[in-house]
């Protein structure tokens, strides 16, 4: 299975074989390309861990489930957007400026946003808790 890749011809074949130094030194397109994919695959690594966080937090009314599908959307999404703009680096669409960074940061809005959902709704919570008159005490 993989013997097929290799024997893939053109410039995108050239590109994967390389070494990031050897993609650095000669930045072409598709060059850029796959670094941007090389880039990619550790910082992705790394936000899907911090995603697993707030993620984790069950809520018991709602269960198990909305959680693992938010997560598996979000991984869908992001994973195709990531093809999608190495893609375009290939292409000459995005700038490689642009293009490595503007996906992950993205990303890492959403976690920043689970991760306020998570820290701020049991303060609200405990608000309305706290505010309830006792049942016993009217």
């Amino acid at each position: 299975m993989l013997e097929g890749r290799a024997d893939v011809s053109g410039a995108g074949a050239s590109a994967r074989t390389m070494s990031v130094v050897e993609l650095l030194a000669d930045p072409s397109r598709a060059n850029l390309a796959e670094l941007n994919w090389r880039i990619s695959l550790p910082v992705s690594a790394f936000l899907m861990a911090l995603l697993a966080i707030p993620l984790s937090a069950v809520n018991p009314r709602l269960g198990r489930s909305i959680n693992l599908i938010l997560a598996l959307l979000i991984y869908v999404v992001y994973n195709n957007m990531l093809s999608v703009v190495s893609a375009w680096i290939g292409q000459g669409r995005v700038p490689f400026a642009v293009g490595v960074w503007v996906v992950h940061a993205a990303l890492a809005v959403v976690i920043v946003f689970l991760f306020w959902r998570r820290i701020r709704l049991p303060r609200r919570w405990l608000r309305r808790a706290l505010s309830r008159p006792a049942a016993g005490t009217a």
